[in-house]
């Protein structure tokens, strides 16, 4: 769910997607399902079915050194947000503090502040060592809920 935020912090609008991801050749792909609770259209579906259509295409003609290239270049990007997120139990001082509920789903809650005298080389952790408060994540996926 995505939430548009006027000055004062009051949400203006939302929006909400469903999808699937699906692995084409290696690669995940991401495809549209529901847009604010709502089916597709027919015509949406015929214009999400066209562009998985033209990735399938471009992937399965790709030359072999493309294909090797954008694969690794896939891997080096998997290691490097597997490093992001494992560095954040030791640059962070993490805490649960307990279960809620984020639009009906279960979630877990957990806050944490930055570790005092603590530093990192990774630029976009660096970044993160500013942040302070809670954030929620689904008990069944585990993926982060915003709310």
């Amino acid at each position: 769910m995505e939430k548009n935020l006027d000055s004062h912090g009051k949400v203006v609008s939302t929006k909400r997607e469903t999808w699937e991801t699906l692995m084409l050749d290696g690669q995940p792909y991401r495809r549209t399902l529901e847009r604010n609770g709502k089916a597709l259209s027919p015509e949406e579906q015929r214009s999400e079915q066209k562009k998985l259509d033209r990735e399938t295409r471009r992937l399965s003609s790709e030359a072999p050194a493309e294909k090797v290239r954008r694969l690794e270049e896939a891997e080096r990007r998997r290691r490097r947000e597997f490093a992001f997120l494992s560095e954040i139990p030791e640059l962070f001082d993490l805490r649960f503090e307990g279960d809620s509920t984020v639009d009906g789903r279960s979630v877990w809650v957990v806050s944490g502040a930055p570790r005092a005298m603590i530093s990192t080389t990774n630029t976009t952790m660096a970044m993160t060592l500013w942040m302070t408060g809670s954030r929620r994540a689904s008990c069944d996926s585990h993926w982060q809920v915003c709310n």
